[in-house]
């Protein structure tokens, strides 16, 4: 991209009413006179980057996927086409998106924001923000509110624990960093906890939950669902409502081979005989050191097994819990998926 500061007219022309039009294609825009004054700032074809003023400016990106910041003050800014990000910054701001795939930012935004692509901006410096033709919305560093509308949104909540709930339509929503809280609403949505402890929420329809790192609880909801378990991710994952032959347990990283000779999952318990001894069971099932994986049918959990141990049973005991399925589920080698 190509800096262009604009000190003069000699890449712009301006009317009575102060208007900079930008002939050079793929700009940064800055304009160095009476920053309280308003503008009207207007793009290029290319893909632009325009930065208004702490007065109240009118912004128009035409063509190209362009990054229009309003600055302090009431502003309008119009994407036009292309798909872009429009960040309104302080002020109430009329963010309008036209054709392409565009979206609202809060991403600059110094504390938490309550935004609504349905119903406007609530708190923080999405306050007074009205939204049309918007698709996506990214959220800022801090704790935010962030729902959808209707379509088919992407919902980018970044750092900070967010509620986030998308709506209707397929969307995807990001948690980033931070104890997130994610709701598909209804549609096909993916969620993505990311880094943190999260809860993640399907809802309707056939969504793919993946917590990430963190301590995460999975909620499918109805619908045909698909839970993302990663292996080495570190993550300590709560499955609330898997439900047999209908859902799906994605082991991302893991492979067929995983399941052993046989192809299939390992299954049994532990149980303590007279002498109090402790033994691992595997009654209907194979289990032997070609098995990277275990389902405990007593605790309903999904373990990694630890073959550096002395002997099976150790092998479980000490290995790594990938998830538990919290409403007794029993989970078949028919549920796995491989990615």
């Amino acid at each position: 991209m190509t800096k262009a500061t604009v000190l003069s007219t000699s890449h712009a022309t301006t009317d009575d009413d102060t208007t900079f039009t930008s002939d050079i294609q793929h700009d940064v825009v800055t304009v160095p006179i009476d920053p309280n004054m308003g503008l009207y700032l207007q793009g290029t074809s290319g893909n632009d980057a325009i930065w208004g003023t702490s007065g109240d400016d009118g912004i128009y990106g035409l063509a190209g996927d362009d990054f229009l910041h309003g600055g302090a003050g009431n502003d309008t800014i119009d994407g036009g086409d292309g798909n872009d990000i429009l960040d309104g910054g302080l002020g109430a701001d009329h963010l309008i998106g036209g054709a392409g795939i565009d979206t609202a930012s809060y991403a600059n935004a110094t504390s938490a924001v309550w935004a609504d692509l349905s119903y406007g901006g609530l708190s923080g410096e999405a306050q007074g923000d009205t939204y049309s033709g918007i698709e996506n919305l990214t959220g800022s560093s801090h704790d935010d509110t962030l729902f959808g509308d209707a379509g088919n949104n992407v919902i980018d909540g970044g750092a900070g624990a967010d509620w986030i709930v998308a709506g209707a339509g397929n969307d995807t929503v990001l948690g980033g960093a931070g104890n997130d809280t994610l709701s598909g609403g209804d549609g096909n949505d993916t969620l993505l906890g990311g880094a943190g402890d999260d809860i993640l929420k399907g809802d309707n329809g056939n969504d793919t939950l993946d917590g990430g790192a963190g301590n995460n609880s999975l909620i499918g909801g109805a619908g045909s669902d698909i839970f993302v378990l990663t292996k080495g991710s570190g993550a300590v994952t709560t499955v609330s409502d898997f439900e047999f032959n209908i859902d799906k347990v994605d082991l991302h990283g893991f492979t067929a081979a995983d399941l052993g000779n046989d192809g299939e999952l390992a299954h049994g318990y532990f149980s303590v005989d007279s002498h109090g001894d402790q033994w691992l069971n595997w009654p209907g099932s194979n289990f032997d050191a070609s098995d990277s994986l275990f389902y405990r049918d007593d605790t309903h959990q999904l373990i990694q097994v630890d073959h550096s141990q002395s002997n099976l049973y150790n092998s479980v005991a000490h290995g790594t819990v990938i998830a538990t399925f919290a409403n007794d589920a029993h989970i078949h080698t028919f549920d796995l998926l491989f990615t």
